[in-house]
């Protein structure tokens, strides 16, 4: 039996109950909140569960009427930011609401203090959608084509939209980073088209450094769209897509993704977004969106399957994520994995077949074999073998093409950053699929 609590609500008049929405990666929040209730007078850890994003605790009443149950709720929102509700619940007869309020701002409080939270990583939960920002949106680009192309990593002229001074920093300063990538499959008859943009946003204390690349593959070979880089000063959103006139998105009314369309390489290149189908959190800080789409590649068009792909994560902390791929077998069939992190076989997978959602927390992804990418001078994968402890999902997949360049460095050994066409075979259960698909690879 409990009696009256209260719960922290992202629309409630008062900014102290709102809960807290941090641009901090899931990982710190999660790990912050979790030695929080550890170090806390008289509360008991009961669970935690990082998958679901769950913690629960007891307090102990002293006097008796303070007992309590506390559930801390950590997970990301539509933009990919950490989102901390609590609710306090007090047990029969141990004082009501107003105690149970108290209680949680001042938890609140004190995960400020534990995750290094500024006024600049203190987001209001009432703001709109980065989606829906701006009615019309230019995504970051200045693009080039063909012979055009500025060489790997170099940087392109632009006025800071932000208003602050460009301040150059050394590469080695930790950062916090932010992804926004997303990756179209259609697959008819023996043919592919494919597209793919990625958006990497790194944090300094003095600087934001933009890089946003593009390609689309079909009738079996690549053309970039368009590669940029943009420094700017330092930003309290550094995660946000900076307007230019490379690339535009459209929003709808509902802060919805529209449609990407390109203003240079090939010629009326553009990618419509439908239907909403699923979308997957990873409690290592990833939100992924599934949705129907259409291309549109001069005079041809092609429906297929979008993901929309949203991760941070932090240079200090040394875990940074992995390998990513979308899958598909027709209408019936997406599947989305993704590496635990970049040194790791442990992989996740979700799945849409039919209206069914299927999700696997863990399973192994391996080289099959590689291949000499001597412009990096390192080996990069050209086959994947999949398998999972349940032999719920198993499958083998095969490098067709690649979009794929060695980065700039100081090294011997030099970042790799691809789009990797793949073809192969899933088995779920005991029915074996044919799948196409596009992996997002990156050596650092």
């Amino acid at each position: 039996m409990s009696g009256p609590g209260w719960r922290t609500d992202p629309s409630h008049p008062d900014a102290r109950d709102r809960g807290r929405t941090y641009a901090i990666p899931f990982d710190r929040v999660w790990t912050g909140a979790l030695a929080l209730v550890g170090r806390e007078p008289r509360w008991t850890l009961e669970t935690e569960d990082e998958i679901v994003g769950v913690i629960e605790a007891t307090v102990r009443g002293w006097p008796i009427p303070g007992a309590a149950r506390i559930r801390v709720e950590v997970a990301l929102d539509a933009d990919g930011q950490t989102r901390v509700d609590l609710a306090s619940t007090p047990l029969k007869g141990s004082g009501g609401a107003g105690r149970a309020r108290r209680r949680t701002r001042r938890f609140l409080r004190l995960l400020d203090r534990e995750v290094g939270a500024t006024p600049a990583t203190l987001l209001d939960p009432r703001g709109r959608s980065t989606e829906g920002t701006l009615a019309l949106l230019a995504l970051l680009a200045a693009a080039a084509c063909g012979g055009d192309a500025p060489p790997d990593g170099a940087p392109s002229a632009s006025v800071d939209p932000e208003g602050s001074d460009s301040t150059v920093v050394a590469e080695e300063a930790p950062a916090t980073r932010f992804e926004r990538s997303f990756v179209f499959v259609s697959e008819e008859a023996d043919s592919m088209l494919a597209l793919g943009w990625s958006l990497e946003s790194a944090s300094r204390p003095t600087e934001v450094v933009r890089r946003a690349r593009g390609a689309v593959h079909f009738a079996g070979s690549w053309q970039e769209l368009h590669r940029a880089e943009l420094r700017t000063g330092p930003s309290p959103s550094p995660w946000r897509i900076v307007p230019d006139s490379i690339l535009r998105l459209l929003v709808d009314d509902a802060d919805g993704i529209e449609e990407l369309r390109f203003e240079v390489g090939p010629p009326g290149v553009s990618l419509s977004f439908g239907d909403r189908l699923s979308e997957w959190t990873s409690p290592r800080g990833g939100v992924f969106r599934l949705s129907e789409a259409e291309a549109r590649l001069g005079d041809r068009s092609a429906s297929g399957r979008v993901i929309d792909v949203t991760r941070s994560w932090e240079d200090a902390r040394g875990a940074v994520p992995g390998d990513w791929a979308l899958l598909t077998s027709g209408d019936s069939l997406a599947v989305f994995l993704q590496a635990a992190d970049a040194e790791s076989e442990t992989w996740q997978a979700w799945a849409r077949r039919g209206v069914q959602t299927l999700a696997w927390p863990e399973l192994t992804v391996t080289w099959g074999a590689v291949r000499a990418f001597d412009r990096a001078r390192r080996d990069v994968p050209v086959s994947w073998t999949i398998t999972e402890p349940g032999g719920g999902l198993s499958g083998l997949l095969e490098l067709r093409t690649a979009d794929v360049e060695a980065g700039e460095g100081e090294g011997p050994v030099l970042p790799v950053d691809g789009f990797f066409d793949l073809a192969g075979r899933l088995v779920l259960g005991d029915v074996e699929i044919p799948v196409r698909g596009l992996l997002r690879h990156v050596q650092r």
